[in-house]
């Protein structure tokens, strides 16, 4: 869907910036940017007209078909072997919020299991993310970070200042614009 960046744009996108071959790729996803949309009042009566189970289980593919989505690209269309982390918090991270007033408390609000409008649609989450934790082990270079109360950011600039991922080119897919900063000459 709407989370898979068609191939011609990625193309494009990828034409003019310079990629060094030798180096891995790590790609950064936030779950948070593939979920939003189910966290849209208007769409609330489809999703809960389709049974439970049949809503985990597409919710499960749907991931992992983004998943593959962008490692065939990085594979096939850039030559490169990469590595995808999935972070997914539904926890207001305590440090953001200090520092700044009311950091995304609204989105943080939403994905709170006992939101009256949206706690149903949390529990899908919940156990499609936990179906997700229990796959991904079987599939090689894909890892689920569960960074509950830690920002996206701080769960990403962890990442790539360790030693295994210091030297490698870091791309970010997230709608959240404060990992952005981390975007430097290995980005």
């Amino acid at each position: 869907g709407r989370s898979r960046i068609k191939y011609t744009i990625l193309d494009e996108i990828f034409r003019s910036v310079y990629i060094p071959k030798e180096n891995h790729l790590v790609f950064h996803m936030d779950m948070s940017s593939i979920l939003y949309r189910l966290y849209r009042e208007k769409d609330l009566d489809t999703i809960q007209s389709v049974p439970y189970e049949v809503a985990v289980k597409d919710l499960v593919i749907s991931i992992m078909n983004t998943i593959g989505h962008y490692r065939r690209y990085f594979t096939t269309r850039l030559g490169m072997s990469n590595t995808i982390i999935l972070y997914f918090n539904q926890v207001e991270p305590s440090y953001q919020s200090i520092i700044f007033d009311k950091y995304r408390s609204s989105w943080y609000k939403l994905l709170n299991i006992k939101n009256i409008t949206f706690g149903p649609i949390n529990q899908l989450v919940n156990d499609a993310v936990d179906f997700i934790k229990g796959i991904v082990p079987y599939f090689d270079g894909i890892y689920f970070l569960s960074s509950s109360g830690v920002d996206d950011y701080t769960a990403i600039n962890h990442v790539m200042k360790s030693r295994l991922y210091k030297d490698c080119y870091h791309l970010i897919f997230s709608r959240n614009m404060l990992p952005t900063q981390l975007i430097g000459a290995n980005c």
